[in-house]
């Protein structure tokens, strides 16, 4: 009786020492998933936190020109940049944007301006969505 108790001993540590060589990984593994996640939710909401817009001007004449100013403290990528008019989202590929009148650009740095350009009539409203959710509207009559 007193061998089998001590092999069966050593068995059984030997089973939990490999089971937590095995667990082991996979739990910090997990710890540290949620970490970065974690993280990157602080910085999202930190980055929405400093994002402000102002929309300064909208001309409907033959086509709709709106004029957005960054008026956050985050730049902005321009590509992000969603316009609404009248309840229906402008494809990107039928805009012409513009920041401080350069339409190479694609990055939006506070204080300046973004101009919009679209050939499609505002009848009612003028919504511009960026990158992490901020909107500014505006009615048009």
């Amino acid at each position: 009786m007193g061998f089998s108790v001590s092999v069966s001993t050593a068995i059984i540590f030997l089973a939990l020492f490999i089971s937590f060589g095995v667990m082991y990984p996979v739990m910090v593994d997990g710890y540290e998933r949620v970490n970065i996640a974690q993280q990157d939710n602080q910085n999202d909401f930190l980055h929405q936190q400093n994002t402000d817009i102002e929309l300064d001007d909208v001309v409907v004449d033959d086509g709709t020109t709106v004029t957005v100013t960054n008026t956050g403290s985050v730049e902005l990528d321009v590509s992000r940049v969603d316009l609404v008019i009248d309840n229906t989202l402008i494809q990107r590929s039928s805009t012409l944007t513009r920041v401080n009148g350069d339409a190479s650009r694609e990055l939006w740095l506070p204080g300046e301006t973004l101009t919009i350009e679209t050939n499609m009539d505002a009848d009612e409203s003028v919504v511009v969505i960026v990158e992490n959710g901020i909107r500014v509207s505006e009615s048009v009559t």
